[in-house]
């Protein structure tokens, strides 16, 4: 895991192991291209939650 977390605000746990937007599981090889999109459009994302469970990091997003 990789830690970034001046970077995105989406990342403070670092780079998540698993992405869900509005239910649906991103592609693992297209987390990081996630994160960045969810940056550069974050007035668009109502709500997020970080966990991180037994070393496991997952994001959360809601967006309209």
């Amino acid at each position: 895991m990789k830690n970034n977390q001046t970077q995105n605000p989406f990342a403070i746990f670092g780079t998540p192991n698993k992405v869900i937007v509005n239910g649906i599981n991103e592609p693992d090889g297209e987390i990081a291209d996630c994160l960045d999109a969810l940056q550069k459009h974050a007035s668009e994302v109502l709500s997020y939650i970080v966990t991180k469970i037994d070393g496991v990091v997952k994001l959360y997003v809601a967006t309209v």
